[in-house]
């Protein structure tokens, strides 16, 4: 039997079947009551893999083949990481009813390593998992002293280890209530019961990080048990996922695709627009594939979006525009899972409630919107050329504007249809067919574009020069801000489409108040945080010191600190704190 896995005793047993023999395991318990529990019927054909790292740093792979051997047994062999890069890749014949193979482990990610075997027409045959332990490096912490009194200043400071002083390394802090963090132990039971957790416990070094190796061998009993069910070898195989969106990495794509509504078919190569309009307005434009679809990135936007999307004219039928439903339309399968607390942390549990309600009460929580910083190229908030039509007389329309008092821009008709010109007065060259704006929105029907009245009109940007959004070249921009909440009353384009979209969450930042005067030392505003500090992230290369206060909350406190550094190797420190009232 293994030793036990935390809180659970977990056995662990092998033995070899005879044919067509049922075989039982009996559990007899401390009170006499016993388990009985009736195991499988042993296969008489089949593949087993078993993988293990040795301890000369070996990674070992047996392979049982008890298939028929008068069919082709040669295989692929393939090594992946958890990321699902392959790391290895050999071609190998199972003839005999065992094979060894012997790799250096060096070649394995930190982390779960997946075997995989198939056949010549790359269908998976077989899947085994192996894991291969986070080199975890301690982060020495050091405080000045282990108790403090309240709204006391913590001085903490960092030192990565020896072995790794001239490399940049990124950590995160937090301070905690103690015990209000996820405690492995606890979870254990729960990731036993439910082996498909095991991919992501197993990923996370803080859970980890104090287990054996024999404990680790443990979970990955279960876990290949998982892995042995054919219907998980659809997770492993080339490319089994078509992607119709872009996964979201950076910002927030939206997608969908234009068609023509006579016969229901796809316009290919249309470009199309797309417009946000709040606090980071911009404008994107994408040329459609020969499906008829587009995807855009939306950038640095939070919480729902006014967004517009319309395509240039379209002489050939009537266009429509579809758009991706941004969220699956049924809900997965989950087994249930059980929370990992029980009754010893509902003293604890309270005490954090109320200390979450006092700071409702007193408004002193640390937790505060931030918005996202604009790093757009363009920022469509700005141009070369303002105009504010406040500053002059009145005009009738805004054609005369143009002519009076914007001297770049030049209207003109063409083939019965007015258009517009800018022109560069630097470089002395007319730019023909500018981009023109009203709030934010492209209108290609200059004619309905001057029809709007100047009285609805803020001002007017101008950008003279040519620029490039996605891949089109733009000949300039005249932007129209309208002081409307129905763009000027201006006809939009057929087929154009207005909704409201759902982005990322707003980000909340940290903000750990200070009590560095005798005034905000004494105010009598409550302080019962259950989070003292936490930064995401501080950069170090040999030590590093951040400070900060303690609360009115009499409590122990854990200091965590975790991260990477350059080379991939995983820190992570931990020490604890008192704070008490009045006078240590």
């Amino acid at each position: 039997l293994s030793e036990p896995l935390m809180t659970i005793n977990k056995g662990v047993f092998e033995i070899t079947p005879q044919p067509a023999s049922m075989y039982s395991i009996k559990l007899v318990l401390e009170n006499n009551d016993s388990i009985t529990k009736m195991l499988p019927i042993a296969a008489k054909s089949g593949i087993v893999i078993k993988p293990q790292i040795a301890s000369n740093n070996q990674l070992l792979i047996d392979i049982i083949n008890k298939n028929d051997k008068s069919v082709d047994q040669n295989y692929q062999l393939s090594i992946r990481s958890q990321n699902n890069i392959t790391i290895l890749e050999r071609n190998i014949n199972l003839n005999n009813e065992l094979t060894k193979l012997s790799f250096s482990s060096d070649i394995l990610d930190q982390g779960l390593n997946y075997i995989i075997l198939s056949d010549k027409q790359e269908t998976i045959r077989k899947i085994a998992a192996v894991y291969k332990k986070y080199t975890v490096l301690d982060i020495k912490l050091s405080t000045s002293q282990q108790i403090y009194t309240q709204r006391e200043l913590v001085q903490l400071d960092i030192s990565t280890p020896n072995s790794t002083k001239d490399q940049a390394s990124n950590v995160s802090v937090s301070v905690v209530k103690k015990g209000s963090t996820n405690n492995s132990a606890k979870l254990l039971p729960y990731i036993i019961k439910h082996p498909q957790l095991f991919h992501s416990f197993l990923q996370d070094p803080s859970n980890i990080y104090a287990l054996s190796q024999k404990q680790i061998e443990g979970l990955m009993i279960e876990y290949n048990a998982l892995l042995s069910q054919t219907s998980y070898f659809k997770l492993f195989e080339k490319n089994p996922i078509d992607f119709k969106y872009l996964p979201e990495i950076r910002d927030v794509s939206i997608s969908g695709w234009v068609y023509d509504k006579n016969g229901n078919t796809p316009i290919a190569d249309i470009p199309v627009y797309v417009s946000a309009f709040k606090e980071n307005p911009q404008v994107h434009i994408y040329r459609t594939l020969p499906s008829g679809e587009f995807v855009f990135s939306l950038n640095n936007l939070v919480d729902n979006q006014d967004i517009y999307i319309s395509t240039k004219p379209y002489e050939e039928g009537e266009i429509g525009i579809q758009i991706h439903n941004d969220f699956a339309q049924t809900f997965p399968e989950f087994t249930k899972i059980p929370l990992a607390i029980d009754t010893s942390d509902k003293a604890l549990l309270e005490e954090m409630y109320i200390n979450m309600q006092a700071g409702e009460i007193f408004k002193t929580k640390t937790g505060s919107i931030q918005l996202p910083k604009i790093k757009m190229p363009f920022n469509l908030g700005k141009g070369e050329i303002t105009t504010v039509l406040d500053d002059y007389v009145s005009n009738p329309n805004l054609k005369s504007i143009f002519e009076d008092i914007i001297p770049n821009i030049r209207v003109r008709r063409k083939d019965g249809k007015s258009i517009l010109s800018i022109f560069d007065t630097e470089k002395k060259i007319y730019y023909e067919d500018p981009l023109a704006l009203v709030d934010n929105i492209p209108i290609f029907d200059i004619d309905e574009f001057l029809k709007i009245p100047p009285t609805k009109i803020d001002q007017i940007d101008l950008i003279k020069t040519p620029l490039v959004i996605g891949n089109e070249l733009i000949n300039g921009i005249v932007m129209l801000t309208t002081n409307t909440d129905n763009f000027g009353g201006v006809k939009t384009a057929d087929g154009s489409v207005f909704l409201e979209y759902q982005t990322v969450s707003s980000s909340y930042g940290f903000n750990d108040p200070s009590y560095a005067s005798l005034e905000k030392k004494t105010n009598r505003l409550a302080d019962f945080r259950n989070l003292l500090y936490w930064n995401p992230k501080i950069n170090i290369s040999k030590e590093a010191s951040v400070s900060f206060y303690t609360s009115d909350d009499c409590s122990d406190y854990d200091v965590i600190v975790r991260g990477f550094n350059s080379d991939g190797k995983a820190f992570y420190g931990k020490t604890s704190i008192k704070v008490v009232a009045g006078k240590k």
